[in-house]
């Protein structure tokens, strides 16, 4: 059985005017910190996530996900973010779509006093929002994500990767608007070394002042950035493509910290 693993990882956010050349600069790095980073294949990430309709989830700093990578769908539960210095960690559970997947995640939500009958056996090869629907659930975000990734190893033949550096093109899909936000992980893999990751983000941050330390999810985010543009607060501030100035980070953080 699958059982939840501790994700830790840094988000740096894009702060400037024109993101796109500085993610494009970021991701020609061939080596950060001593470290060599290594390409592999980018890919492009589909997530839809589903709370109750009184955001029960939400508010127990749960989040649970369908995550579409080309053929494959995942299904994941997230716990409370938890920040401890430049990192943020929270507990994952992450499983391929199975009604056996389904089962666990209502278990696990049961236990965090979120009570959801279990899925209906018709459905299971259904859509995931019709499944999820008759579980009572019902769609929060809906997000794609255009991520070129990179291998963080040592310079000997055969070391694995410490960690991973995605550079991250997320566009969110609201109502009426599409905007689009950039940001910069990086998150530990083989090792558990947490000093390695604050090393390599000091150094992303001294060579890119326009980067910052990002406490907040990518949901969390959107959250915000939907309910800023519902008041029309950000409007003339997301370009023609969507791209945020960064003036919008810092009413999306006062709104955050409002929230917290």
């Amino acid at each position: 059985m699958t059982t939840p693993h501790l994700e830790v990882e840094t988000k740096l956010v894009i702060l400037s005017d024109a993101p796109q050349a500085i993610a494009d600069e970021i991701a020609r790095l061939e080596s950060l910190c001593g470290f060599l980073l290594h390409r592999i294949e980018s890919i492009t990430v589909h997530d839809l996530y589903f709370d109750t309709p009184d955001l029960q989830l939400e508010r127990r700093g749960i989040a649970l996900r369908v995550r579409s990578i080309q053929s494959r769908q995942l299904l994941t539960l997230k716990g409370p973010e938890v920040n401890i210095g430049s990192t943020m960690q929270r507990e994952e559970l992450e499983q391929d779509w199975s009604r056996e997947a389904l089962l666990r995640i209502q278990v696990e939500l049961n236990k965090k006093g979120v009570d959801l009958p279990a899925p209906d056996p018709l459905l299971t090869e259904s859509k995931s929002i019709d499944v999820l629907a008759g579980m009572g659930l019902v769609q929060t975000q809906d997000r794609q994500t255009h991520r070129r990734r990179r291998q963080v190893v040592g310079g000997m033949p055969g070391d694995v990767s410490q960690a991973e550096l995605a550079i991250d093109q997320v566009m969110f899909r609201f109502s009426d608007r599409r905007v689009c936000h950039y940001e910069v992980e990086i998150e530990l893999e083989a090792s558990n070394d947490v000093t390695m990751v604050e090393n390599l983000t000091r150094s992303l941050l001294a060579h890119w002042p326009v980067l910052t330390v990002w406490h907040h999810s990518k949901y969390a985010t959107g959250k915000a950035l939907e309910a800023l543009l519902e008041h029309h607060d950000i409007a003339q501030e997301a370009g023609d493509g969507g791209d945020l100035s960064p003036t919008v980070y810092e009413q999306v953080e006062l709104w955050l910290q409002q929230r917290s």
